[in-house]
């Protein structure tokens, strides 16, 4: 439970007063004052259920507090909280990201809800920024999963390695080295690749558990799967080298 107080500031961008938080008979913010200048950068520590995140939320008008105030920028937060979330932005530890876009398809998204002036400049200097624009046709990006997003990583055949490339399989390699980008605009890097933004994690020993209850089919890292097959085709296929039809799938269960 967090419970602190801080000097107030005439200012402040952010202002916290006697900020209170229950789940239940739990509470999970007490009496929380403090006060936050334009400029400032801080963080919040402490251990997990302390309650940094419900705070977090409670300030992007993400969740109601149940007794208090606060204000962004002299705006109320639970009587302009539309007002506060056009001026706040907050990025938490697992991205929201829809798994189904390209990265510039989100940007692209999102700049619209936003409403983003010259939005496709703006897309454009970020994907200048990543150094994407370097390749030439520029490559489809994919959603590698919700950790580490600002890490690029490029999935190619062996024909290319570099320090710190990684073997997946006799055909297959992973590079997350920033030097293949130069390599593919000067025409030096892999013939076949797939780049994505961020990869999927699991605890130790919990991939091996899934596997053990069936939860994943799998199959051998195919290049030809990997770089020739069209994405829309990769499900079918995978499924029918297990004897699976995927048109005998429904989307309802039940027991028998």
């Amino acid at each position: 439970m967090l419970s602190f107080q801080v000097k107030t500031s005439l200012l402040s961008s952010i202002t916290i007063e006697k900020l209170n938080k229950f789940y239940g008979k739990q509470q999970a913010l007490a009496d929380i004052s403090f006060s936050l200048k334009k400029g400032e950068i801080v963080g919040f520590l402490g251990p997990n259920g302390a309650g940094k995140s419900t705070l977090m939320k409670i300030i992007t008008c993400y969740l109601q507090q149940d007794s208090g105030k606060i204000k962004v920028s002299d705006l109320d937060t639970q009587e302009e909280d539309i007002l506060v979330k056009a001026k706040i932005g907050y990025l938490p530890e697992h991205n929201p990201l829809y798994t189904d876009m390209y990265i510039k398809e989100y940007l692209a998204f999102v700049g619209n809800i936003y409403k983003i002036d010259n939005l496709k400049n703006r897309i454009a200097e970020i994907i200048q920024q990543t150094g994407l624009a370097q390749i030439n046709p520029m490559p489809k990006v994919y959603f590698g999963g919700p950790i580490n997003l600002e890490m690029g990583l490029f999935l190619h055949d062996t024909t290319y390695d570099i320090e710190g490339t990684l073997s997946v399989s006799k055909s297959v390699a992973l590079t997350s080295n920033k030097q293949i980008v130069a390599d593919l605009k000067n025409g030096n890097g892999p013939e076949e690749f797939r780049f994505s933004f961020g990869y999927a994690g699991w605890e130790k020993g919990q991939i091996e558990r899934e596997i053990e209850n069936g939860d994943w089919l799998l199959m051998p890292a195919d290049d030809n799967f990997i770089f020739s097959i069209p994405n829309s085709d990769k499900w079918q296929k995978a499924a029918s080298q297990f004897g699976i039809d995927i048109l005998d799938l429904g989307g309802s269960a039940g027991l028998a």
